[in-house]
């Protein structure tokens, strides 16, 4: 349920939808210190844990909205690398 993560984050946080203007602020690609873990729904795959929670971690007074967008789709991208590192070491091929 990860990338539902994204839609929460723009519409409910943000108020927007279009999520993409909110990417096009983010200009600071691997520098940022802020990191979010995406667990909302708690989490299914790979590591079941139905009790997880998301979190925002590394904020500071100097976090901007755009420090924060970045580190949800971070957040939810390494989520997905995740699975999919777990798939691969089964022998799975996705492509």
């Amino acid at each position: 349920m990860q990338p539902s993560c994204n839609k929460w984050w723009a519409e409910e946080i943000l108020g927007t939808k279009d999520f993409a203007a909110e990417q096009a602020n983010i200009k600071k690609l691997g520098e940022n210190p802020v990191f979010f873990l995406p667990y909302l729904m708690g989490e299914r795959s790979p590591h079941n844990n139905p009790d997880a929670r998301g979190v925002f971690f590394g904020m500071s007074m100097d976090t901007t909205r755009a420090d924060m967008t970045q580190a949800v789709l971070e957040g939810v991208a390494f989520g997905l690398r995740d699975s999919l590192e777990v798939a691969r070491s089964l022998g799975i091929d996705i492509q």
